[in-house]
């Protein structure tokens, strides 16, 4: 595994420690090690978040680019495929200093 390969791991490891859920009148606040982010590895762990919050549920999807915030980055997840349909989206917002996630389920 090269260098970069092995920092998404790490990256995609750290954030299934730090998943918060939002929707559906959840929310469940966790915490991770400390350290920067960049909008890479950000997109992981965004993926990751998503994929923990469905439980694997929804197969076809798509991850936008990271729009840089104050706090890090939010990326849209949109359902594609039977999976595919207007307010089937998710906002995930990722810490840049600590990898944290929340995932807000679209309506």
């Amino acid at each position: 595994m090269n260098r970069i390969g092995a920092s998404v791991l790490l990256a995609v490891l750290l954030a299934a420690a730090a998943i918060t859920v939002t929707g559906c009148g959840r929310e469940e606040p966790v915490r991770t090690a400390r350290g920067s982010v960049d909008v890479t590895k950000a997109k992981a762990i965004a993926e990751h978040a998503f994929v923990e919050a469905t439980r694997g549920k929804v197969t076809r999807y798509s991850v936008g680019n990271g729009t840089p915030t104050n706090f890090g980055w939010e990326f849209l997840v949109r359902g594609e495929g039977e999976f595919e349909r207007p307010g089937n989206h998710w906002i995930v917002r990722v810490d840049r200093r600590t990898g944290s996630t929340v995932v807000q389920v679209g309506e």
